[in-house]
């Protein structure tokens, strides 16, 4: 375990790493309800100007917001599947679903990915009250462990507090959550601390200091939910150099696409039935556990899977024996929903954990790349960007908007592809 990071710095953990598409979303899935911009701009930044005139320190300021005590993702030698010693529980297919292991106070889930011949996520739970504790996630690609995830839980709430992500073989992550505040500090430098920043769980506004390789503040910026309004603090030796202010202006919208009209909708959010209510096919572990329950009507069906404890963990549509569409529900409270919308492409609208939206992504089957995405405040109500990689008219498309659904940044490229096989 790191105990403390020190001059901004932190040791790199033995874990190869990529960041995923998710990746890049995912900051927003964790955030309280009210996510939304509570003052306009010149408030907002009104209010920012009593607290930073009478800041003398900035460099103490920061280290305040130093996250200590980051934890190490599990090492996995790879062979574990084979070689740990545990409670083995078999899916009703006969395959290996699941190993336990147990202390005396917790007792760990390692869930096996079978068509990878691996383990894929590891629970740890308290054996009294058999909430979460930790939970080690590792993604993959081309059968290789590429990233790690690492949360923590309040073992009384079972309310996520700290998320610490690994990528590349370094600390690249780690923010803590609670009901004012979440603090991030993200490692890109080899393992040195690059920014620090805190978001206003009230009003959406975050402050984000900048870290040079000496370990001091270089920089503060401080901006509204969506935005559309921030201040630039520039820092030299802890003393403030220079101060601007932004305020986006709406521009003109010659692209007809607004945040009423866009073609990317939410999917509808499901909730969890009661599944003691249903009647269908069961099938069971071989400790007896639920394992699935599936309803038929007609040539369709839908198939609700559940954990140890009994819970849904995902739910997925069939028609005709053709998944549709599926729901994914996570350990940290927030969900998924993926619609099948052809044999090219699918769609995925995300959740946080009060169940509102945060993202839609459009994405390739194959490739698994995004082609369309909708980033929105955590109410739902407002579009802060949305992004077309294949608009037929104007190419690549980025879009920003304000509260008031105006266009107030663009970023478009149009490109063409020749393809030469052979000599020319």
């Amino acid at each position: 375990m790191i105990s403390k990071i020190n001059s901004f710095s932190a040791n790199s953990a033995n874990f190869q790493g990529n960041p995923t598409i998710f990746d890049k979303f995912q900051k927003n899935l964790y955030q309280p309800e009210n996510y939304l911009p509570q003052t306009n701009g010149s408030e907002a930044l009104s209010n920012y100007n009593k607290v930073i005139v009478n800041k003398k320190d900035f460099n103490s300021d920061a280290k305040k917001l130093i996250i200590s005590n980051i934890p190490e993702p599990i090492t996995l030698k790879g062979d574990e599947i084979e070689t740990l010693d545990g409670e083995k529980i078999l899916n009703n297919d006969g395959t290996l679903g699941i190993i336990i292991t147990k202390n005396d106070k917790t007792s760990k889930e390692y869930y096996v990915d079978n068509k990878n011949h691996r383990i894929d996520q590891i629970i740890e739970r308290d054996n009294k009250t058999g909430n979460p504790i930790r939970t080690d996630s590792f993604g993959i690609l081309y059968n290789k462990l590429q990233s790690a995830t690492v949360r923590e839980f309040s073992p009384d709430t079972k309310n996520l507090v700290k998320e610490t992500y690994f990528s590349d073989g370094k600390l690249f992550n780690v923010k803590t959550f609670n009901n004012d505040k979440e603090i991030s500090n993200e490692f890109i430098r080899d393992g040195k601390l690059n920014y620090i920043t805190v978001s206003d769980n009230k009003t959406g506004d975050v402050t984000e200091y900048t870290i040079d390789d000496n370990g001091n503040v270089e920089e503060i910026t401080i901006k509204n939910a969506l935005n559309t309004n921030s201040k630039s603090i520039k820092i030299k030796d802890n003393k403030i150099e220079e101060t601007r202010e932004y305020k986006s202006e709406p521009i003109e919208n010659i692209y007809g696409i607004t945040p009423d009209n866009i073609d990317l909708k939410p999917s509808e959010f499901i909730e969890k039935p009661d599944i003691t209510q249903l009647e269908g096919e069961k099938k069971f572990r071989s400790d007896n556990s639920l394992e699935s329950l599936t309803v038929k009507d007609g040539d369709k069906k839908i198939q609700y899977h559940m954990d140890l404890q009994g819970n849904i963990e995902e739910i997925k549509y069939f028609d005709n024996d053709k998944l549709t569409k599926s729901v994914e529900y996570n350990i940290t409270g927030s969900s998924n929903i993926m619609e099948y919308l052809d044999d090219k492409t699918s769609k995925i609208t995300y959740f946080n954990k009060d169940n509102k939206v945060n993202l839609i992504i459009l994405q390739d089957k194959e490739s698994g790349e995004f082609i369309k995405s909708a980033d929105y405040t955590s109410d739902g109500k407002y579009l802060k960007s949305y992004e077309d990689k294949e608009n037929p008219k104007y190419g690549e498309l980025y879009l920003k908007f304000d509260q008031n659904k105006n266009l107030i940044s663009v970023q478009n490229t149009k490109t063409t592809v020749k393809i030469t096989k052979g000599e020319e």
